[in-house]
């Protein structure tokens, strides 16, 4: 008597080729460079606290952003629609939600901390310019709706000042040779560059596939 296995196949995940367009690439790369920069002039100073400030931002904004979803559905507004969603062509889940931009209240957060921090001259403006224009190339990637980026720019407006205050406040500075914030800055350096090699380039320079 033969035996029959029968093998049911599991659904595949659904994946969908993510690229991103030429401004935000520029944004992105820009960005990366001036913190770079800021890394290797003062590896002890403002570039790792430009990367805390990124950290501050960033879960502000993830905070920030399942909070506005969460509420929005409390308060009926959950249609294909919605303000939080984001674009039909994004290429993410339908339920992802976009509000705000994330990559554009990063960006505009870190370049008004860096310019605070350097003492810039009229340093909105030095900020706004990069800032604008990642939000266009967010739009322009279908990621996100203009609602969405330009809640982005004040919301990273004000999370740049706060990281910019707060620094000053705890007066970070002045730690720059104690043991604690030197492992601190070799343990940035060696997940900015894995984060930078497994994720970052591979997204600028070409196509990256994200399962949905």
């Amino acid at each position: 008597e033969s035996l029959h296995l029968s093998v049911v196949a599991a659904p595949l995940p659904h994946v969908v080729v993510m690229s991103e367009g030429l401004l935000s690439k520029l944004g992105h790369i820009t960005l990366a460079l001036a913190v770079g920069f800021q890394l290797v002039v003062d590896p002890l100073g403002l570039g790792p606290r430009t990367l805390l400030a990124f950290a501050f931002t960033q879960s502000c904004t993830k905070v920030l952003k399942y909070a506005s979803k969460r509420a929005a559905i409390l308060l009926g507004f959950s249609g294909p629609r919605a303000f939080w969603r984001r674009p039909a062509n994004s290429g993410r889940k339908p339920d992802s939600p976009g509000f705000p931009s994330s990559h554009t209240t990063n960006c505009a957060a870190i370049w008004l901390f860096m310019a605070l921090q350097l003492d810039l001259h009229f340093p909105l403006g030095c900020a706004a310019v990069p800032s604008v224009a990642m939000a266009v190339g967010r739009m322009d990637d279908e990621s996100h709706t203009l609602l969405q980026t330009s809640f982005g720019l004040i919301v990273g407006a004000v999370l740049g000042h706060s990281a910019h205050s707060l620094t000053n406040t705890l007066e970070l500075a002045k730690y720059r040779s104690s043991w604690w914030w030197q492992a601190f800055v070799i343990a940035a350096f060696l997940g900015g560059g894995c984060y930078l090699t497994l994720y970052a380039a591979p997204t600028w320079l070409g196509k990256k596939a994200k399962h949905i």
